[in-house]
């Protein structure tokens, strides 16, 4: 396997990931709180990057630049009329506007810093 793809199997990403999956998927649902909010934005702030480094690897500073920018739009109220429209055409996705959600982008330069580690 590449050497880019190192990262995927890295042990910090696959416990974000893992975090991410078993928090979506039943944490949530069983205990849905504000904990379990910014656990997600935690988890995925974390490996999104990576992962897009990976995709695109001349494009590493842009990869954590696009994550907190899309992530700080998301979480904006603009938002609201492109993701119904996506709901009215069949893609079920749903957000909480919470701006206390921001404060999990600080996770984005220590996302950097393990990714430069690696």
């Amino acid at each position: 396997m590449s050497n880019r793809y190192k990262i995927l199997r890295s042990p910090l990403f696959l416990l974000g990931l893992g975090l991410l999956l078993v928090n979506d998927f039943y944490l949530k649902s069983e205990y849905g709180n504000w904990w379990t909010g910014k656990l997600s934005d935690i988890a995925g702030l974390f490996i999104f990057p990576l992962f897009l480094t990976v995709l695109f690897p001349k494009r590493i500073k842009e990869s954590f630049i696009f994550t907190g920018l899309r992530f700080f739009i998301w979480k904006l109220p603009q938002a609201s009329q492109a993701i119904a429209f996506i709901n009215d055409h069949g893609v079920p996705i749903g957000r909480t506007v919470d701006f206390s959600d921001l404060m999990a982008l600080c996770v984005l330069p220590l996302s950097f810093i393990y990714f430069r580690a690696c």
